[in-house]
């Protein structure tokens, strides 16, 4: 049997902060640093846009709403080549039309694609902490040692919202800030976080241009350094 595979889950402090093109770019910066494990992104932030996000929604594959009733055991076999893939990464996205997956199906997947040896980027709604989507997804991050990376930008409010969304959220935690000209220093927002500090992301310019011409979020090769460095110190926790 090969080694298991490793669970994150990435939320956004707030809203605006970028959580989704975030959890991308870590899916794409993890899938060229393992190439031979399966990268997987799963979208549950509720808005049911990821794949449009990235560009692949009018490729065939899986969505949620098709998977949605699932229960009990799957075999990791099941869930080969059933999903749309952006650069070498699995997406499980959401669907505007259809049902959401509940608990039970998220579990289901989850367990499937951990037997399976992915590598899996959550992009969870900050909403759902605490609640049984949430709670399942933390018990997986929990259990591989990856937990929770927390996205805030580096300013007052970004600071103020990660510490409310921290106080719902449970298990191991990490901090990665949006650079912004602010006087709240990095290692102070941390340490009002009370979370240690994953990384710092600078502003790019040229993932908005990319998202609208359909290509997915492209990084340039400060930003593209930044997440390769989280994604490595992920990976060393896991």
């Amino acid at each position: 049997m090969g080694r298991a595979g490793s669970t994150v889950a990435v939320v956004g402090a707030t809203g605006g902060v970028g959580a989704s093109t975030f959890a991308a770019l870590l899916a794409r910066a993890s899938a060229r640093a393992d190439r031979g494990r399966p990268v997987v992104l799963v979208d549950l932030a509720g808005g049911g846009g990821l794949d449009v996000l990235l560009g692949v929604e009018r490729r065939p594959g899986a969505r949620w709403p098709a998977l949605a009733g699932l229960r009990g055991a799957v075999a990791p076999g099941d869930l080969d080549g059933l999903l749309p893939r952006w650069h070498g990464v699995e997406v499980l996205s959401g669907h505007r039309e259809g049902p959401r997956p509940d608990a039970e199906a998220v579990a289901a997947v989850l367990a499937a694609l951990r037997e399976r040896g992915a590598t899996v980027l959550v992009d969870l709604a900050a909403h759902a902490l605490g609640g049984r989507v949430g709670e399942s997804v933390g018990a997986h991050a929990a259990a591989d040692g990856g937990g929770t990376v927390l996205l805030a930008h580096q300013d007052v409010l970004g600071v103020a919202g990660a510490v409310a969304v921290r106080e719902r959220q449970a298990g191991p935690a990490h901090l990665v800030l949006r650079r912004r000209r602010s006087r709240v220093a990095p290692l102070e927002a941390a340490h009002v976080v009370d979370l240690p500090l994953l990384g710092l992301l600078p502003s790019d310019r040229r993932i908005a241009d990319a998202v609208e011409r359909g290509l997915g979020p492209q990084a340039g090769p400060r930003l593209r350094r930044a997440v390769a460095r989280v994604s490595a110190r992920l990976a060393a926790l896991t």
